[in-house]
C-alpha cells in the first residue's frame, strides 16, 4: 500500500492511497478540510461500491453516489475542482452544526 498527502492551503489537503491487490489497483482521492478537525468533504474511489467495482464520487453528507469513469490522475483533479467548490458550504454547514450545539 502507498499512501501519502499533497496540501492545498492551509485548511485543506488530498489524500492519495493506492494498494495493489490481486485483482488490480484499488485507490482512493480524499479532499480534506481543516474545520477543528479533518472532515473528509470530497471522496473518489474505485472501491466496490453497491455490487460495482467501477469508480465513484461521495460528497459529504450524501448518501448516494455518482458512478464515473475518471482514471486515478482524473480523480484527484476532479476531486479538487469539486472540494473547492464545497469548501465554503462545508465550513458554514459546521460552523451551523456547532451553534446549535451550543444552544442545547
Amino acid at each position: 500500500m502507498r499512501e501519502w498527502e499533497k496540501n492545498i492551503d492551509d485548511d485543506s489537503k488530498i489524500r492519495l492511497k493506492m494498494i495493489k491487490t490481486p485483482y488490480g489497483l484499488k485507490w482512493s482521492v480524499v479532499y480534506l478540510l481543516f474545520a477543528g478537525y479533518w472532515v473528509d468533504i470530497v471522496r473518489i474511489d474505485n472501491y466496490e461500491h453497491e455490487g460495482c467495482n467501477r469508480p465513484h464520487i461521495h460528497r459529504y453528507k450524501q448518501k448516494r453516489v455518482e458512478f464515473t469513469d475518471l482514471s486515478f490522475a482524473e480523480a484527484e483533479k476532479a476531486a479538487k475542482v469539486i472540494g473547492d467548490k464545497m469548501k465554503e458550504m462545508v465550513k458554514n454547514d459546521i460552523y451551523r452544526d456547532c451553534e446549535r450545539y451550543k444552544k442545547n
